[in-house]
């Protein structure tokens, strides 16, 4: 599943993304970022942290 929802949102500005993000359980939004490649893992992240 977590990378069924990084092929689905692979389209979407980084900021959408982690507000999707926010939305899921813990698990599995942690699930998601580790299945993301490193660079637009580490731009998720930079947005959670300020969010």
């Amino acid at each position: 599943m977590p990378q069924q929802v990084v092929e689905l949102t692979a389209g979407l500005e980084t900021d959408d993304l982690a507000d999707i993000l926010q939305q899921l359980p813990n698990q599995v939004a942690a699930e998601v970022l580790r299945a993301m490649d490193e660079q637009d893992r580490q731009r998720v992240e930079s947005i959670l942290i300020l969010q």
